[in-house]
């Protein structure tokens, strides 16, 4: 006889007999399973099978709430995704990064770092430095200042 553990009931495990209790001991792991007697073994099963069946109802429970979070977590960055439309670049009107360090003389890497630091966010967000001459026009040229001030001046006006 076929017994499932997790739906199994008190009044089932009652109706069964001493040899097919045992193989339900022992599908369980009940320790001396063989010695007991079947008043004895209907107890501990009883107790063992409804432990498991607690465990697993907690178990679906927790399954459950973290697929619910999970779900949340998804329209969530759907929505951003939706907010975050891309926008098309006019890629004639672009000033880049390179642009700018080039502009002043400093390596790209320095000039990324001294607009990190200054917390000058990226026009078209994402991950690259470009502003667009025409539509970014303030924030261009707050990166430009801040670039100029952080420039090493030339060994000559340095003597003077």
């Amino acid at each position: 006889m076929t017994i499932n553990i997790n739906t199994t009931s008190l009044e089932e495990l009652k109706t069964l007999n001493l040899k097919d209790l045992q193989a339900v001991a022992k599908e369980v792991k009940v320790k001396n399973w063989w010695t007991m007697k079947k008043a004895d073994l209907l107890q501990v099963v009883a107790d063992t099978c409804f432990t498991i069946q607690e465990n697993l109802k907690k178990a679906e429970a927790s399954c459950k709430g973290a697929n619910e979070e999970a779900k949340k977590t998804q329209k969530a960055q759907a929505k951003k995704k939706a907010k975050a439309a891309k926008v098309e670049k006019d890629e004639e009107n672009l000033v880049t990064l390179k642009e700018l360090a080039a502009e002043f003389g400093m390596k790209g890497t320095k000039a990324r770092r001294l607009l990190r630091d200054a917390a000058i966010s990226r026009p078209y967000g994402g991950n690259r430095w470009e502003w667009d001459k025409n539509l970014h026009i303030d924030e261009l040229n707050m990166a430009r200042e801040y670039l100029k001030a952080h420039i090493k001046a030339p060994k000559k006006e340095q003597d003077k």
